[in-house]
């Protein structure tokens, strides 16, 4: 008897870790695609935008101090969501107003910052570059993301699929 509880134990500590070593494992994975995607969004931009080094030298942590702004806002409004999803089993009328109030307050304050850091562009960038610059990365963002959700359609060589941004070459901005 004592054996047998003995492997029971053995085994699920076994299983616990292998668990946890798989979650890390993708959280690594996921890690280093989020930081593959940044590459990419980094090259796209400054490609379609035609940055100088000088430019890229001060723009670029600019550029990156607003996704981390955005990114902490989304984090925080996604755990909100998901605290009142999870406390109840069904949601009332109410509570479905509050998540689209969430939503939309979410929504004005990532376009609050992207006003405040217009200015700050303002001061690195000709507005040339500056409308170049919203046009790419809406384009990388709805060729990464738009139709296929979060897996996007770059390959793991950084090639197209017809459906990203690189499916424009050769047309005028706008086109």
């Amino acid at each position: 008897m004592k054996k047998k509880v003995s492997l029971v134990l053995v085994l699920s500590f076994l299983m616990s870790i292998m668990t946890f070593a798989q979650q890390n494992d993708n959280k690594g994975d996921r890690r280093k695609s989020f930081e593959e995607m940044k590459a990419k969004r980094v090259a796209y931009i400054t490609e379609k935008v035609g940055l100088t080094p000088a430019e890229s030298e001060k723009f670029w942590p600019v550029y990156n101090e607003l996704q981390e702004k955005k990114i902490t806002l989304n984090r925080e409004a996604r755990k909100e969501i998901r605290e009142k999803m999870k406390s109840k089993e069904t949601l009332t009328e109410a509570d479905y107003e509050k998540l689209i109030n969430i939503n939309v307050d979410i929504a004005l304050k990532e376009a609050q910052l992207d006003k405040e850091y217009l200015e700050k562009y303002k001061k690195i960038l000709p507005a040339e570059k500056i409308y170049k610059l919203q046009r790419a990365d809406k384009d990388f963002i709805k060729g990464t993301f738009g139709k296929y959700g979060a897996k996007g359609v770059l390959g793991k060589d950084g090639k197209k699929d017809g459906k990203g941004p690189n499916d424009n070459k050769g047309k005028k901005d706008g086109q």
